[in-house]
This record gives C-alpha cells, sequence and structure tokens, in this order.
C-alpha cells in the first residue's frame, strides 16, 4: 500500500516534520517516559528522531520498519554515534519475534488501523523484559481535521519564516498531496487511532497503563504502559 513517504519522499516529510510542534511534542514525552531503560525496541523506526535522541541518552536501540529506505535514512541521521548502539531489521512489527530482550519499547505514531494493535502489543510484551516499558503515542481520530489544519498552518508559518525551504519539485508533490487530501476527505471517527482502543489492546495483552497524557492541542495522545 502506498504511504506518504512513497508519495513524498523521506526528505520532505522530514522537512514538514521539523516544520511544526507535533513531533517535538510528542519525542519529549516518548523519551522521557523511557528515562530508565537501557534497551529499546524502536517500532516503525521511521526517520530516526527518535532512535537518536535516545542513543543521544546513552540508550541501545533496536530499530524495527518493514521498510529498507527508512532504515537507511534513520543510520545516517544518528551517524557515527551509534556504532554499537544501533541496531537495525527490516521487519513487520505485527510479526516480532524477539523474547524477553528490552526494557524498553518505542512507538511513534505509527499504527492508524486497530487491527494493528493486538497483533502489535502482544509481540511487544513478549519482546519486554518483567516491568519493561512500552511508550506510544497516536492521534486521535476525532480530531483529524484540526490536526490537519494545526500542521498547514505551521508549515506556511514555517515558509514565510524561511525555515521551510522547498524545491520546486518538493512543492508540486505538496499540490499534489493537498489534491488527493481533498478527494479522499479528512472524516472524523473515534474509531481511528483513539486512546481508548488502545488503551484497551494493551490492557487485553498484559500490560497496564501509567500514564495518558494528550498534547498537540489535545489531537495527540501518548501512552506509557508497563508490562506485569
Amino acid at each position: 500500500m502506498e504511504t506518504i513517504y512513497d508519495r513524498l519522499g523521506l526528505e520532505l516529510c522530514q522537512k514538514l516534520i521539523d516544520s511544526g510542534s507535533f513531533n517535538t511534542e510528542q519525542l519529549r514525552l516518548l523519551s522521557d517516559g523511557l528515562r530508565d531503560t537501557t534497551r529499546v525496541l524502536d517500532l516503525g523506526i521511521g526517520l530516526g528522531n527518535l532512535a537518536k535522541i535516545l542513543i543521544e541518552q546513552g540508550k541501545f536501540v533496536y530499530g524495527v520498519d518493514n521498510r529498507q529506505d527508512s532504515l537507511d535514512y534513520a543510520k545516517r541521521k544518528v551517524g557515527p554515534q551509534g556504532e554499537g548502539k544501533l541496531f537495525l531489521f527490516e521487519k513487520d512489527a505485527r510479526k516480532l519475534n524477539f523474547h524477553n530482550q528490552f526494557d524498553g519499547a518505542s512507538c511513534v505514531s505509527n499504527f492508524q488501523e486497530r487491527e494493528y494493535f493486538d497483533p502489535v502489543f502482544s509481540g511487544v510484551y513478549r519482546a519486554l523484559k518483567k516491568n519493561g516499558y512500552f511508550a506510544m503515542t497516536g492521534l486521535e481520530g476525532s480530531q483529524m481535521k484540526r490536526i490537519r489544519r494545526f500542521r498547514e498552518e505551521e508549515a506556511k508559518r514555517a515558509a514565510l519564516e524561511g525555515r521551510l525551504i522547498l524545491t520546486p519539485e518538493e512543492i508540486k508533490k505538496l499540490k499534489r498531496e493537498d489534491e488527493l487530501n481533498k478527494e479522499a476527505g479528512t472524516k472524523d471517527s473515534s474509531e481511528i487511532l483513539c486512546s481508548k482502543i488502545a488503551l484497551d489492546a494493551l490492557q487485553r495483552n498484559g500490560f497496564k497503563a501509567l500514564r495518558n497524557d494528550k498534547f498537540y492541542h489535545d489531537a495527540g495522545y501518548f501512552i506509557l504502559a508497563q508490562r506485569d
């Protein structure tokens, strides 16, 4: 299935992420939630933003992603400091085969479909040691229109201030993406990546929730859970 990474490319996605506050807020929450961990399983390592922070904190990061280009991008981002501390696996997060190896796990707003929760969470449970922490972020399905509006406003402000500089080709890609979004429509739904569904799935798979916080104008959620 085509993703936004396919349509826009990793570099442009990173530019857009850097132009807003959503990622800054979620990375702060995630890294704080994992402060007492040493070995972290990072699901959907993506662009490597969280992995870089965790490694700078002295942790060992085991990044999982089903895209080889994302793994390569994350490795470049972390750079030389990742030597001996960053380990990468091209793998589907729904099919984890780690057992009692980590004291922490993370997931950065990666899973939009509720059917992902049980296979992912059960795999994380097996991968964690007793009392291990699982820190995750997501988007409240009922807030999708607000999220899109906030992000568009931040990108426009960043462009006006010179913090977001786009090439002509990147501008074309964004215009096309905007057209696709308008054609598809942006629907709000309490069934899409809502915190209650995630909390229920975590409990069902053996976790207890320690924190459940909102961020980014209450449109995103952060959960810190612990396995028994």
